[in-house]
């Protein structure tokens, strides 16, 4: 049996426990696998790139430190695998349901018309505004129903994750007030 040596702690593992260690270490820092990975894994390439902001990150890091650990590890496999297929396909799931993701949807722009002056606008100009619908089949009551909100930017091929939240935070979509201060701080652009 082939033998690989672990550069982080200098022992031997065979081939699959690497694979599993990867994986592992994959799952608790979400990091996404390269391009390259992604391909080799999935057989498909990755056309969007994602960059987290810092309300998805608090909002992600809150979520997951009040599961227990059998539940936590559900998460980061159910949150690593939406997060695979959005830099894929971030407007539409591609052939079988995923399990633990219901659908994705574009959303309205925080603001707009009824907002006022003082408020700002965000512009509709090469940016799309979409949430993606989970359901968390380990968690009971309203916190089975997460939402993970994200803006794309289609000219930089890229996926702004906004923030991700259950229905026992927010029952409906969070006030547009902080929506727009979360934009503002994932440096989603406003209009000028």
């Amino acid at each position: 049996m082939m033998s690989f040596l672990c550069l982080r702690t200098s022992t031997r593992h065979s081939a699959q426990t690497c694979d599993r260690l990867y994986l592992l270490q994959w799952r608790l820092s979400l990091r996404l696998p390269s391009k390259l990975a992604l391909k080799l894994m999935t057989g498909l390439s990755p056309s969007y790139s994602l960059i987290r902001g810092p309300q998805f990150e608090r909002t992600l890091k809150a979520y997951l430190k009040g599961l227990a650990k059998r539940d936590k590890e559900a998460a980061l496999e159910l949150f690593g695998a939406v997060l695979q297929e959005l830099t894929v396909s971030p407007r539409q799931m591609r052939g079988q349901a995923m399990a633990g993701l219901e659908k994705m949807e574009p959303e309205p722009w925080p603001g707009g018309t009824l907002a006022g002056a003082r408020r700002m606008v965000y512009s509709l100009e090469g940016w799309e505004f979409w949430k993606a619908y989970l359901n968390f089949p380990y968690a009971r009551g309203a916190a089975q129903k997460g939402r993970i909100m994200y803006a794309i930017e289609e000219a930089a091929c890229q996926i702004h994750l906004l923030m991700m939240y259950t229905h026992a935070e927010y029952s409906g979509r969070p006030d547009d007030t902080f929506l727009e201060g979360v934009m503002r701080e994932s440096d989603v652009p406003p209009r000028t």
